[in-house]
């Protein structure tokens, strides 16, 4: 097995776990500050990943150097060579899936607020709204 087969199962396993943590049913549950802090969380987690891919890739010659692999040695082990868009090509598009549907959750959110002065809407009915307005756009988009 190569190793840049096991770092894309790593980040698909990654991006896996992600879309069980924000279940659609359980998001359409959820206020919308509920819904965007869960966002964020899953943003964060996706983006502290990659970053960590990304030093660990930088420091490469630094663990080698480290560990007294010869100069002639350390030329011929793989040096991650291949591209970041092999491993992460589906993962950035996840990632930019939800950091949109993030963004339009709020822009939904001001929108409606500054739209509707009238504060009679329950809490549940705003997210309902909002959240369904959201998502549909987007699922829109996506077709």
């Amino acid at each position: 097995m190569s190793l840049l087969f096991i770092i894309v199962m790593v980040a698909e396993r990654v991006g896996a776990q992600c879309r069980v943590y924000l279940d659609p049913e359980e998001i359409f549950k959820c206020e919308v500050d509920e819904t965007h802090d869960k966002l964020l969380l899953a943003l964060v987690g996706l983006n502290t990943f990659k970053e960590t891919y990304e030093e660990h890739r930088r420091r490469l010659p630094h663990y080698r150097s480290r560990s007294g692999v010869s100069h002639s040695d350390a030329a011929t082990l793989d040096d991650w060579e291949f591209p970041p868009q092999i491993i992460f090509h589906r993962y950035d598009r996840f990632l930019a899936r939800l950091a949109n549907i993030r963004v339009r959750i709020r822009q939904r959110n001001l929108r409606f607020m500054n739209d509707y002065s009238v504060v009679s809407l329950s809490p549940v009915c705003f997210m309902l709204w909002a959240t369904a307005v959201c998502c549909t756009d987007v699922l829109l988009q996506e077709l």
